[in-house]
This record gives C-alpha cells, structure tokens and sequence, in this order.
C-alpha cells in the first residue's frame, strides 16, 4: 500500500526500515485547493507508476502539500504541486521531477534516474529530514490511501550509487 506520509515514524517504517534505497514522496495539493475527484486521479497516477515498478528498488508514499513545511522547504518545493520527490536516505541526494504529474512524465523520470539517463541532476543534503506531524482527524481527509502491495527486491547496485 502507499501510504501517506503523516509523520517521522510512517517515513521510517515505509522507507527506512524496509532496507529500500530510494524513496519516492509525491506531494499533492491540499484538499482544501483540489477536491476529492482530483485527489483520487493523482492517487491513480501514483497506482500506475507502483505497479511499473514494482521489482525495482523504489518505495512510495505521497503527502498533502503544506503538511512537512520543512521538508518541502529543504527541497524547493514551495508550489507546483503536484510534485514528486525522490531520495536517497544513504547517500543523502535527490532529484525533484520537473515535468507535469502524469503517469508517462512520472514513470520516465524514474526510469532515466534507474537507468541513469537523460542526464538527470542530483542535488545532495546534509541538514537531517525533518518531517511535520498529521493530526489523526486530517489524515481521513481526502486520504485515500492507495492499497498497492510493495514487493521486495534484492536491491540495485545503482540505487546505493545513486
């Protein structure tokens, strides 16, 4: 399942923890400046994109705009959003996607970054993640949890590279 990220604790158990290299937040805007309907097509893009890649070194997790202020500020994500994020916890770089959050854009950004092409920029952070805390009765709101199983891998030379 992709789960929204609500705190610390979700980023470890969903990324951390799972011995996964790179880590994948799509950030989609508050509820309160989409709508439900809106909220479950990005929900859909982030489903496609799970199920092609499902055997690669990539985990998911998605967050409402404006819930990791810091976060987002620590990576230049002050608007656009959609947006996705991808992190290398170990090595400590990321790479933000540019292009519009459609499945296409989205699963070719990946792509290039596992096959390193397209001349793809990594920036590198040294400041700790920081990660804001979800009130339980916001995260019901538009939730929508994606119920998408995660397999496991082996790991990928590049993803420790990365």
């Amino acid at each position: 399942m992709v789960e929204r990220l609500t705190s610390e604790d979700k980023w470890n158990e969903n990324c951390i923890s799972l011995n996964i290299p790179l880590c994948v937040v799509a950030f989609l805007p508050d509820i309160l400046d989409s709508s439900d309907e809106e909220r479950r097509v990005y929900l859909e893009v982030i489903r496609g994109v799970v199920n092609q890649f499902r055997d690669k070194p990539v985990s998911f997790m998605w967050a409402q705009a404006g819930d990791h202020q810091e976060l987002q500020d620590q990576f230049s994500l002050y608007s656009g959003f959609p947006a996705a994020i991808l992190i290398n916890p170990l090595r400590r770089v990321f790479s933000v996607m540019r292009s519009s959050f459609t499945e296409e854009n989205f699963e070719e950004w990946l792509r290039d970054i596992l096959n390193r092409k397209g001349g793809r920029k990594f920036g590198q952070y040294s400041k700790s993640l920081s990660f804001g805390q979800v009130a339980e009765e916001e995260q019901a709101v538009g939730s929508g949890d994606v119920d998408i199983e995660v397999g496991e891998t082996d790991g990928d030379e590049f993803a420790t590279e990365l």
